[in-house]
């Protein structure tokens, strides 16, 4: 391989390297607002007596839990 062959190599790994960068940046930041809303929901269950409403959030929790993990992988 000549030299401008290896330079275009190195730049297109460069750019593929740039683009999952960003996006692991914004899976990173959906993980950080999902967590947050899961902090949010177990929050407001502590002020919750209703048992239907515990149940609810508790749903709520696992179906955001569920986004998170999927984000993580």
């Amino acid at each position: 391989m000549s030299v401008e062959q290896y330079q275009k190599s190195v730049n297109t790994l460069d750019k593929e390297i740039a683009t999952l960068e960003k996006k692991k940046v914004e899976a990173d930041k959906k993980c950080a607002d999902i967590q947050s809303k899961i902090n949010s929901i177990q929050k407001n269950i502590a002020s919750r007596t209703s048992a239907n409403m515990v149940a609810s959030k508790k749903k709520q929790i696992a179906n955001d839990n569920h986004l998170f993990l999927r984000y993580m992988l």
